[in-house]
């Protein structure tokens, strides 16, 4: 990345502009990645003394699972035919359609394990990118910690990580941020704009909230936190 991130006399307007578009972006990685510090504090403290540990480790543990998940496949399913020129050095996809009906795309392949990338330029736009859109991922995998937490099994966290990286976050990234079906029913349909996502509220909190409240849901309220009449306890 540093063939990017320079800026002086011999380097030319469009270079410099590219190069700090990739700052931002790992700037803003790093500012999303703090956020798991805000998760882990947030969950323990709401959780009894006894489970403290459990919980927080999870929070941390969270972040690993699934950067294994989607970096071997997840980001090859979700971006693989992904490319947006003349912004991020990314001026063609690294692979193509998956999994399609014509124009309706449901998961795309190449650049699995982030390899295949291309020429040095292109390589580190997309390692900028991929990091992005990890602290992305993380984020996901992360609600439902919350909602389950002191409730689930190390063995099932452990399960429901690697399944966010690899499947479950990049399918629907998939079909809308890596411009699948839902992205291009403006195209193939007529409505509008398609699924337009600018900062994840769906793509990131509703996914994640859909599976924390499925979780919470089949496992129920932790034990001892309602009276028999369903007053909340402290």
């Amino acid at each position: 990345m540093s063939a990017f991130l320079m800026v002086g006399p011999d380097v030319d307007a469009p270079t410099a502009a590219l190069s700090l578009n990739l700052l931002w972006i790992v700037v803003g990685a790093a500012l999303v990645i703090f956020m798991q510090a805000g998760f882990a504090m947030v969950e323990t403290g709401f959780c009894r003394r006894k489970h403290a540990a459990h919980v927080v480790s999870t929070n941390f543990m969270i972040f690993g699972l699934g950067f294994v998940g989607f970096f071997f496949v997840g980001y090859a399913f979700m971006f693989g035919g992904f490319a947006y020129p003349g912004v991020f050095g990314m001026d063609a996809p690294v692979g193509g359609s998956l999994i399609s009906i014509g124009d309706w795309v449901f998961l795309w392949k190449g650049g699995f394990g982030l390899g295949g990338l291309g020429d040095q330029a292109t390589s580190a736009s997309i390692l900028a990118f991929f990091l992005y859109m990890v602290a992305f991922m993380d984020t996901t995998a992360t609600i439902p910690t919350g909602a389950m937490a002191e409730r689930w099994k190390w063995g099932s966290f452990v399960i429901w990580g690697l399944f966010c990286g690899a499947i479950y976050y990049p399918l629907f990234g998939a079909w809308t941020w890596g411009g699948g079906w839902i992205s291009q029913l403006g195209n193939n349909v007529g409505l509008g704009f398609g699924y337009v996502d600018f900062a994840g509220s769906g793509v990131v909190h509703a996914v994640g909230g859909v599976a924390a409240l499925a979780g919470a849901l089949v496992l129920g309220p932790r034990i001892g936190k309602f009276d028999k009449d369903g007053t909340p306890r402290a």
